[in-house]
């Protein structure tokens, strides 16, 4: 069954970004890294200045580039997450340590986005699989966002460069949809992506899936 250890998350401008855990990583866990940035995409992640093996689970190429990475069976006693930008940027970060994942975590994923919207969504088709660590994230080009209600636990809201952040997660017991939604005080552009990992009781009945997502303008 999955299980939350800790959470931790960061922003700023320039072409890296290191969130430092709060404490030491325990061997084996996986870390889920939830980034994003105004128009640059991640290029790469290290834990403790050791490469580790990350693999990206979704990238979504837009004006507001978001993805999600994790890194199975992690090593231990690490505390310094680093992000690096293609190029310098105002980025955000939020590191998840997670315990009770597959070695192989992805079961599904999606994301949305819109020039100019007061909500936001990103919704999966229904997961394969009962226990389940659910991830999300929303970046906006200027109001604080909302997020989902309850079942999902949201980190606090990150601003940096006139631009918003959220995510957040919630560990399942039964198959659903995971829509990582909620709304902003006024219309923006904005980015959303929801990730569902599978739990080490659990295997996939299917492939893994890629939900097509809203194409985004080149420029607002």
């Amino acid at each position: 069954m999955p299980a939350l250890v800790q959470s931790k998350q960061g922003f700023g401008s320039g072409t890296s970004l290191t969130v430092t855990l709060s404490t030491a990583t325990t061997a084996g866990n996986c870390l889920v890294v939830m980034a994003g940035a105004v128009t640059s995409a991640v290029s790469g992640i290290t834990l403790g200045g050791a490469a580790g093996n990350f693999t990206r689970l979704v990238h979504v190429s837009a004006q507001y580039p978001v993805s999600c990475w994790a890194d199975p069976g992690c090593a231990g006693g690490q505390t310094a997450v680093a992000v690096t930008f293609a190029a310098t940027d105002t980025g955000f970060v939020t590191v998840y340590e997670v315990s009770g994942l597959t070695a192989t975590p992805l079961d599904l994923n999606a994301s949305a986005s819109s020039a100019s919207s007061a909500s936001f969504h990103s919704l999966t088709g229904t997961t394969t699989v009962a226990a389940e660590f659910w991830v999300g994230a929303v970046l906006d080009a200027t109001y604080a966002p909302t997020g989902p209600a309850s079942p999902w636990t949201n980190l606090a809201a990150a601003s940096s460069g006139g631009h918003q952040w959220m995510s957040g997660y919630q560990i399942t017991t039964a198959t659903g949809a995971a829509n990582y939604a909620g709304t902003f005080t006024t219309a923006t552009a904005y980015q959303a992506v929801a990730v569902t990992l599978i739990g080490s009781t659990g295997t996939p009945a299917a492939p893994p899936v890629q939900a097509a997502h809203a194409s985004f303008p080149a420029a607002l």
